[in-house]
């Protein structure tokens, strides 16, 4: 029953009987075989057929959250190991842009400090749950209101517009309605967020003469450290990229955007590795840049423009 169990979990998460397959390295009769065999048992139809898709019915969708959270919890347990002298693994799924701009440069001092802990680096936008998901904690952007989960903040999100120091002398940006003669940087994973942010400058949107594409936050930065335009990004997590020069701030000010929060069971509270990780987090973010970044990015630019 354990074999049926393992096809139907497979074939709810890919959708598709000979993806299933190909995972568990079987034929796809076999994976229908066996749904079969478990429908026979529970005396339910698990899924409608369409062509070449699955889909679970409500009894399929009630078993997909009991087969998620028993396999989740074995993969936690034999990741974790059953000796008190390994710390074991943590895995984390955390937002593409935390995770470039801010969590993986600082990653070489939390390997140094802590050699004995695998850690696992997720990036990804995508919901996750926590009972069903092979994933100890997750790094999340929002309100915090997270039913059934510990929610710990992390640091304000405020938005900011960045490009390179050469591009932003070039267009010589002061106010927020300068920016329609601008190349301006939007993100496909995010198509709202430039007109968001025109709003909140009681502008209304219109579309820039020049725009490029990208697909996400992460991508921007690498854009606009290139030259193609301006980026809309989020305060601190870019702070590095305007430490070091790369890029500069194109208005003196910031706008709140909302609260970066680390996220985990409240039963993994005393989890070692996660422990251990929530500490060297807080250490970290004690460093934080205090000084007005926004300050900082005028000044460079302002010698960029003069020299």
């Amino acid at each position: 029953m354990v074999a049926a169990l393992q096809a139907f979990d497979a074939a709810v998460a890919l959708g598709s009987f000979k993806a299933a397959a190909a995972v568990l390295h079987v034929t796809p009769s076999a994976v229908s075989h066996r749904v079969r065999r478990l429908e026979a048992v529970l005396g339910s139809r698990l899924f409608e057929r369409t062509h070449r898709r699955v889909r679970p019915t409500s009894a399929g969708e009630a078993l997909a959250k009991m087969t998620g959270r028993g396999f989740a919890e074995l993969a936690r347990a034999m990741d974790r190991g059953v000796g008190p002298a390994r710390p074991g693994a943590l895995k984390i799924s955390v937002f593409p842009l935390f995770a470039s701009a801010w969590l993986m440069p600082r990653m070489a001092d939390f390997i140094a400090r802590h050699p004995d802990i695998e850690l696992s680096i997720n990036p990804s936008t995508r919901l996750v749950d926590l009972d069903s998901e092979a994933v100890d904690a997750a790094v999340r952007s929002g309100a915090g209101d997270w039913p059934g989960v510990t929610a710990t903040p992390l640091m304000a999100l405020e938005t900011t517009l960045l490009a390179s120091p050469s591009t932003a002398a070039r267009l010589g940006v002061r106010e927020a309605a300068d920016l329609a003669s601008a190349p301006l940087i939007q993100m496909t994973a995010f198509p709202g967020a430039w007109p968001a942010w025109f709003s909140g400058q009681g502008l209304a949107w219109i579309k820039p003469r020049q725009t490029v594409w990208v697909a996400g936050f992460e991508a921007a930065l690498v854009a606009a450290e290139q030259g193609v335009g301006v980026a809309l990004s989020l305060w601190p997590v870019c702070a590095q990229s305007i430490e070091s020069g790369r890029l500069v701030e194109v208005l003196p000010h910031r706008a709140d955007a909302t609260m970066c929060w680390l996220v985990h069971r409240p039963s993994d509270a005393a989890h070692p590795p996660l422990t251990v990780f929530k500490r060297w987090l807080k250490t970290q973010l004690k460093a934080l840049p205090t000084q007005d970044g926004a300050n900082a990015s005028r000044h460079l630019l302002e010698r960029v423009a003069g020299g």
